[in-house]
């Protein structure tokens, strides 16, 4: 199987959420104008779905980037997790959006040579991701979870106090792989910006449906034979601190006009 496009279904919301672990740098609107940037429309499509009505949505900074048509047009999907019903694997507006986007997606009846970007909004992307991604499922195959987002917890760092701190994965051992400009390293856990192949989103459909995320996500992943991959160095991070992915000077990436 050969894949030649990303879809990208971003969640995105009408009340993004006042968090004090940002970098004093991040700004939601500068992340999707990033993302806009940075995505290739000859091998992307994206489609926000936006957690919200009609009204939220004209008031909310997306709508200026719907209207303004500059080489990145992108859909929207509404959804509405006030009003979901039934199961979701934690009862939060996070499982609720997730479960609501996969039900999108389901019934999209995209084509087998698809893959499938589930995005959360605070991602910030280095250019070229799409290129190398699609090399690198077009090397190992369409069986497994890419993010693009080199965890800081895999590394060295001062946490908590702790200089001697080694993330979660101390003792970590991974399978590297050299694609089109990145290595890859096979890890345990990836979060829930994840990427994925038509028929892995098929087969896993029943965890994409309640909302399934992160570590519980992963684990139940590979034991139905996947392996979770992230490049090095990043692609991406989740602006989140102190988690911020290393090597990349961020605030540079989102300020670069």
């Amino acid at each position: 199987m050969s894949f030649s496009r990303i879809h990208i279904y971003l969640r995105q919301t009408a009340q993004n959420k006042v968090n004090n672990n940002r970098p004093q740098w991040f700004d939601y609107s500068q992340v999707f104008s990033n993302l806009l940037a940075t995505m290739n429309p000859e091998l992307c499509q994206l489609t926000v779905c936006f957690d919200g009505n009609d009204k939220d949505f004209s008031n909310h900074f997306t709508h200026k980037f719907f209207e303004n048509k500059w080489g990145r047009e992108f859909k929207v999907r509404f959804i509405d997790t006030n009003a979901y019903e039934g199961e979701s694997y934690e009862n939060d507006g996070s499982s609720k959006s997730t479960s609501l986007i996969a039900r999108i997606i389901k019934g999209n009846k995209l084509p087998d040579s698809s893959l499938i970007y589930v995005l959360e909004n605070d991602y910030l992307h280095l250019p070229y991701w799409g290129e190398m991604v699609l090399s690198l499922f077009n090397q190992v195959g369409g069986n497994d979870y890419v993010s693009l987002y080199d965890h800081l917890d895999k590394y060295a760092m001062t946490l908590e106090g702790r200089s001697d701190h080694w993330g979660l994965y101390k003792d970590l051992t991974s399978k590297i792989i050299v694609s089109n400009g990145r290595h890859w390293r096979q890890v345990p856990s990836i979060c829930s910006s994840w990427i994925m192949s038509k028929k892995v989103f098929d087969r896993d459909y029943d965890l994409h449906s309640i909302g399934i995320s992160d570590n519980t996500g992963c684990e139940q992943f590979l034991k139905r034979g996947s392996t979770c991959y992230t490049p090095i160095p990043s692609l991406a991070t989740h602006c989140q601190e102190p988690w911020v992915a290393p090597l990349i000077d961020w605030e540079g990436v989102i300020n670069e006009k």
